[in-house]
């Protein structure tokens, strides 16, 4: 009899997840509604990393369409720079520190593309900046309307378990990578609706 019911159960979850359900919140593009048609031009500033591999990740999940030219993308998502710090907040009865807090910090831009007819981004000439060897082209009111994020992490160290601590700290890295890739996306969804 009880063989049965657990039978009964397994099956009944099997037809349920194999037709397509999805708990809300596990479905990622859903989160984004809005990127679908939007042409986007990610680029860096600053070396490619973890972070910019999870907000190209996180744009091709929401089906935005990622544009490699500047001039043919109606909005632009650059990152400028990211700060990663580990700093003590905590220490045990030995003095030994036991607890941590990581902070990623990050300066970005989000603009809609100002191209003129002709091809060139408006703005004086002169006053022009390629960022990362691209081909977009930033002018400084641009570079004025940077905007930062930061997203934080307490972790506890404990000194007498020590396997496992490492791949915790890599564990929380990926979380924070993700936490700033979800809000730089939500950033860029305010901007699109508000535009």
């Amino acid at each position: 009899m009880n063989t049965a019911k657990i039978t009964i159960v397994f099956l009944l979850s099997l037809l349920i997840f194999g037709c397509g359900f999805h708990l809300r919140g596990q479905d990622p593009s859903a989160d984004y509604q809005g990127l679908e048609s939007q042409s986007i031009f990610l680029a860096s500033a600053i070396h490619q990393g973890k972070l910019f591999t999870q907000l190209r990740m996180d744009l091709q999940l929401a089906k935005a369409e990622l544009i490699n030219d500047a001039k043919k993308a109606k909005w632009h998502l650059i990152l400028l720079s990211n700060k990663l710090t580990k700093r003590v907040v905590g220490f045990d009865k030995n003095g030994r520190a036991n607890e941590y807090e990581m902070s990623l910090q990050v300066e970005y831009i989000i603009n809609p593309a100002k191209w003129d007819k002709s091809g060139a981004v408006q703005g004086n000439e002169r006053n022009k900046k390629v960022v990362s060897n691209q081909t977009n082209l930033i002018n400084d009111n641009e570079i004025e309307l940077k905007q930062r994020l930061m997203v934080n992490r307490n972790f506890y160290f404990d000194n007498q378990k020590l396997i496992g601590q490492r791949s915790e700290e890599k564990a929380i890295l990926e979380s924070i990578n993700q936490q700033a890739s979800k809000q730089l996306i939500n950033q860029l969804l305010i901007k699109i609706n508000h535009d």
